[in-house]
């Protein structure tokens, strides 16, 4: 990566979370460290595990939809896409006001191979 003299601007982003097991800690590190992140998250563990999503709005990380069930959307129906990700979306507008741009990332880098 290549950057001009003096500037170290990072872009962290994490994906298919939260989980209980990986997403407090994270928040801590990312706290502790000053440093905001980009989350792509799954409908199903959002609501799996609600208040994990919402620590990650509180926090002011930003907070994007991975698929409702992290499942492989490279030879699904474009309606099948579209609404897993509109799902997603439904959960964290409870969250957050829904972002413009939106961004999302699709599970297994579907649409990239």
């Amino acid at each position: 990566m290549r950057q001009p003299p003096g500037v170290s601007d990072v872009a962290l982003t994490f994906d298919d979370g939260p989980t209980p097991e990986t997403t407090p800690k994270l928040l801590r590190i990312l706290e502790d460290a000053g440093a905001k992140a980009t989350f792509f998250l799954s409908g199903i563990r959002i609501a799996a595990y609600p208040q994990l999503a919402a620590d990650i709005v509180a926090a002011g990380h930003a907070a994007y939809g991975h698929a409702w069930e992290h499942e492989n959307l490279e030879r699904a129906t474009a309606a099948r896409a579209i609404s897993s990700m509109q799902k997603v979306e439904e959960a964290l507008a409870r969250l957050r006001p829904t972002p413009s741009p939106y961004l999302l990332r699709l599970p297994y880098n579907a649409g990239f191979n």
